[in-house]
């Protein structure tokens, strides 16, 4: 090796290096078009440390002068590294996205549980509650010892009002088709029993007291009977309906939380990828007599 040369291990895998001994600069010979757009190349000394990093200019690497010895070629692309950062980025945002959408399906499932469900639970148990407290009232008053007709009908009329309003509020929410059915099937009978509930209440102030009895045993009770069944299976369509959307606010759990890992897995190959790029830019040391190749 002559004085002020340097000598360099020739890599013919992929790329021809020339010359072997080299000066201040390195060129590759008839190097495929577009073979060495984006690469990036680096320098070893024998004892591993980086004396040089830089790209070529068309097919010539200019290099500083360095002291008269071997070195190491190797070579690596900013453009792939570049390219699997943005893939990672855009990764990271549809994670982000999905994770959003899944938040606020979860949001929304919270919200229909309350607004959907607990709020027409509420109204069933109240409807129920009234419709016994006015059969009570129209019960006392087929006995004449009780307190005036008058005050019992006021108490009737005020328990018609809060059914009228729950129910006003309840079909309010969102329905299942048999929940409309059912509920249908309840106002019917409602209806009807407010009609022979009237009926008794007009019979009673005529003083025909006989008459009332009659009509409320032979037709109110059937009516009340089966709006109380059908209050029961509104009240047990919830209880279904509650389950499901439990179910699915579940599976929106479980699909956030997979989001999630998802994305601090992807921040843990961007803090891996930042390291290899810090420890690439520094020096190396490599307990390593073989040459560097260009791969």
């Amino acid at each position: 090796m002559e004085s002020g040369t340097v000598g360099t291990q020739e890599v013919t895998e992929v790329l021809e290096v020339y010359p072997n001994p080299f000066v201040e600069e390195l060129f590759f010979g008839n190097p495929p078009a577009g073979a060495l757009a984006g690469l990036h190349f680096s320098l070893y000394n024998t004892q591993g440390h980086s004396v040089f990093q830089g790209k070529p200019a068309g097919n010539c690497l200019r290099l500083p002068v360095l002291p008269v010895g071997i070195y190491f070629l190797s070579r690596y692309s900013k453009l792939k590294m570049a390219f699997v950062l943005v893939l990672l980025a855009l990764l990271l945002f549809v994670a982000n996205i999905f994770e959003k959408e899944q938040m606020e399906r979860m949001d929304q499932s919270f919200l229909s549980i309350y607004e959907d469900r607990l709020v027409p639970a509420t109204s069933i148990f109240e409807i129920r509650e009234n419709l016994y407290r006015k059969r009570e009232l129209l019960k006392e008053s087929l006995q004449p010892l009780h307190a005036p007709a008058t005050s019992r009908q006021a108490g009737i009329d005020s328990c018609n009002r809060d059914i009228h309003q729950l129910l006003t509020a309840y079909k309010k929410t969102y329905f299942l088709e048999n929940e409309t059915a059912v509920l249908q099937n309840f106002e019917s009978d409602l209806q009807a029993y407010d009609r022979l509930e009237q009926t008794i209440l007009q019979q009673i102030s005529m003083g025909n007291m006989p008459q009332a009895q009659q009509i409320y045993e032979r037709d109110a009770v059937p009516h009340f009977k089966t709006a109380v069944l059908k209050v029961a299976e509104l009240n047990q369509i919830q209880s279904e309906i509650g389950k499901e959307m439990l179910s699915h606010s579940k599976k929106s759990m479980a699909s956030f939380l997979l989001l999630s890992d998802l994305e601090t897995a992807l921040i843990v190959i961007f803090l891996v990828i930042a390291q290899i790029l810090i420890y690439a830019s520094r020096a190396l040391s490599r307990n390593r007599t073989e040459p560097f190749s260009v791969n």
